[in-house]
């Protein structure tokens, strides 16, 4: 097995990580589906108290990722991890504040057919990134998932955080920490498939 250079694991661990995760997790998966759908089907209606719904459901997601994924599981293969789960931590309690407590992510109703960009932002992580990462695993037992896995929810967050009409100091708090996620996985991908 070869050992990257550059990172403290090759592109099987993670494969072998990503399926022993979902193993060790498992039902919760069905909980968490249902949350994003819950989520999605908040943003359609776009009532005034869907903001607190949809915070409540990211704010849970961000701090599932920063404490399962990356605290308790991923540190065991990375140094970094540990401190990505402290970021996404973080990230779940600017949420909570903005979300939950402020409701700044009330959004106008939302009509699919209509609003093209943000049906192709909430497919991306939903389908085509799980799709995308198919293509190079073939193993359906280490799909990610948003609410489950880092990167997914970091796209759907910003998927969503896309449609609210907050601020632009509001939605740059809201949107740095997943900017620089997914700044931060695309480059660690890359490292991988060198």
């Amino acid at each position: 097995m070869y050992i990257s250079s550059t990172l403290p694991y090759s592109l099987e661990t993670l494969i072998s990580y990503m399926a022993g995760y979902h193993q060790e997790i498992w039902p919760l998966q069905i909980v968490i589906f249902c949350l994003v759908f819950l989520a999605i089907w908040q943003i359609k209606q776009g009532w005034v108290s869907s903001g607190r719904l949809i915070g409540s459901v990211l704010t849970l997601f961000w701090w599932f990722v920063g404490y399962e994924f990356y605290w308790s599981s991923f540190s065991n293969i990375s140094f970094i991890a540990p401190y990505l789960g402290v970021m996404f931590m973080i990230e779940g309690l600017i949420i909570f504040y903005t979300g939950v407590y402020r409701n700044y992510l009330a959004s106008p109703p939302f009509v699919f057919s209509k609003e093209k960009v943000t049906t192709g932002l909430l497919a991306t992580p939903l389908l085509l990134y799980p799709a995308l990462v198919y293509v190079f695993t073939s193993a359906l037992n280490t799909l990610p998932y948003a609410g489950m896995t880092p990167f997914a929810t970091s796209l759907l967050t910003l998927a969503i955080l896309y449609r609210i009409p907050a601020s632009l100091k509001i939605k740059c708090l809201l949107n740095l920490i997943p900017v620089l996620h997914i700044i931060l996985s695309l480059i660690f991908a890359c490292l991988l498939l060198l």
